[in-house]
C-alpha cells in the first residue's frame, strides 16, 4: 500500500487506478483498471478522461501482474472507488490476496455486473471516470457506509453473516439494477424486483412507495426490529402518506381510515412474509439474523434463520393530519 504525500510531479508519475474488475471464467482470471488519463487535454471536451487495461492469468495475483505490466508508469492504487466482480469470483481469494499483498489499498466497495470490462470501459456523453460514477450510484442508494467497505463485508462473511452486494448494468448509462446475495462466499442469485423491494425495507430505506390494489402509500419513516425467542419475531414500523386513491375511501372517513391502513398491514405483511420464505429456500441469511442468534445464546448455528419459524407483524401509521390526495379514478 502506497501512503504519504504525493506532489504534482509524482502523480504524474503515476498511473492512478480508479476502479478494478474482475472475473473469473474457464479457470483463468480476468482484471480491468480504469485508469485515469492523466494526459488529457482541457480544451479538448471529446477527450475521454480514462482508459483501461487488461491482464489474465490463472491466480488472481499472475492477472494483476500481467495487468501492471501493460502500464507505461507506476500503477497507483490509493484513489480507487470500486472493484466489480461477477458472480463466478470468491470473494475470500480476493481478500487472501489482499493480505498478501501490500500494493492496493482495501477502502473500496465491491459491486456485481455481469461483465466488468464493458463497465470501466463504457463511454457515456459527458465522458465522466466510470468508477467516480458508480461511486455517486451507491451514494444514492445509501451504500457509502464504512460498513460496507471491502474489509467490512469479509469481516461479515467471517461472522457468517451473508453479504447482498449492488449490481450495476448499462441501459443507455450506467444504473443500479439490483443487489447480489450470497451464503458465505458463494453467489446464491439476484434479487428480483419483488424481493428487492422488500429488502428495501430492510436497508431502512425512506421516500419509496407501496401499492395495494389500486391505492399506494409513500413511506418516510421506517424502523425494523427483530427478537429472538421461541420463533424470530420481525416488527416493521413504517410512517407514511397517502399518495394516491382508486376507490371510494373517504380520508375525512375515521372508519374508512382504519380500514385502509388495516389493509396496507396485511398486504404488506404478506409480502414481508413471502420475502422471508425466499431468503430461507435460498439458505441466505442477509438479515443477518444467524449472527443476533450466535450473540445471545454463543451457539453457532448457521442454519437457525432457514429452520426457524419467523412471525412478521405490520404497523404502518398513515399520516393523517393535512393529508394531499390525488384522486383517481376510472371515469
Amino acid at each position: 500500500m502506497m501512503n504519504g504525500c504525493y506532489n504534482y510531479n509524482e502523480l504524474n508519475s503515476l498511473d492512478i487506478i480508479s476502479g478494478i474488475g474482475i472475473t473469473y471464467k474457464d479457470d483463468k482470471y480476468k482484471v480491468t483498471y480504469e485508469v485515469i488519463n492523466t494526459n488529457l487535454d482541457k480544451d479538448n471536451t471529446d477527450s475521454k478522461k480514462s482508459f483501461t487495461v487488461d491482464g489474465e492469468g490463472k491466480f488472481l495475483s499472475e492477472a494483476i501482474g500481467n495487468a501492471n505490466s501493460k502500464l507505461s508508469k507506476k500503477p497507483y492504487f490509493e484513489h480507487i472507488k470500486v472493484m466489480i466482480i461477477d458472480e463466478n469470483v470468491n470473494i475470500m481469494q480476493i481478500s487472501d490476496y489482499l493480505l498478501r499483498s501490500n500494493m492496493i489499498s482495501t477502502n473500496f466497495y465491491l459491486v456485481m455486473a455481469d461483465n466488468p470490462k464493458e463497465i470501466l470501459g463504457f463511454t457515456s456523453d459527458d465522458k465522466v471516470i466510470n468508477a467516480n460514477y458508480i461511486y455517486d450510484i451507491l451514494k444514492n442508494i445509501n451504500y457509502t457506509k464504512m460498513s460496507n467497505y471491502f474489509d467490512f463485508q469479509v469481516s461479515k462473511i467471517l461472522n457468517k453473516i451473508d453479504v447482498a452486494l449492488p449490481k450495476i448494468e448499462i441501459d443507455n448509462k450506467i444504473n443500479f439494477k439490483t443487489y447480489g446475495i450470497y451464503h458465505e462466499e458463494k453467489f446464491v442469485c439476484y434479487l428480483d424486483d419483488f424481493n428487492l423491494k422488500m429488502y428495501k425495507y430492510f436497508l431502512k430505506e425512506n421516500n419509496f412507495s407501496y401499492s395495494n390494489d389500486n391505492n399506494s402509500i409513500g413511506f418516510y419513516s421506517n424502523k425494523t426490529k427483530i427478537d429472538l425467542k421461541d420463533n424470530i419475531e420481525l416488527h416493521l414500523k413504517l410512517k407514511a402518506k397517502v399518495e394516491s386513491l382508486d376507490s371510494d375511501i373517504n380520508l375525512r372517513n375515521k372508519e374508512d381510515f382504519v380500514k385502509l391502513e388495516q389493509e396496507f398491514n396485511k398486504s404488506l405483511q404478506e409480502d414481508i412474509t413471502k420475502f422471508i420464505s425466499f431468503l430461507q429456500e435460498k439458505n441466505t441469511d442477509i438479515l443477518g439474523i444467524n449472527y443476533k442468534h450466535f450473540l445471545k445464546t454463543k451457539e453457532n448455528d448457521n442454519d437457525y434463520f432457514s429452520k426457524t419459524k419467523v412471525n412478521v407483524d405490520v404497523k404502518i401509521n398513515i399520516n393523517k393530519p393535512g393529508l394531499t390526495v390525488r384522486r383517481v379514478t376510472n371515469e
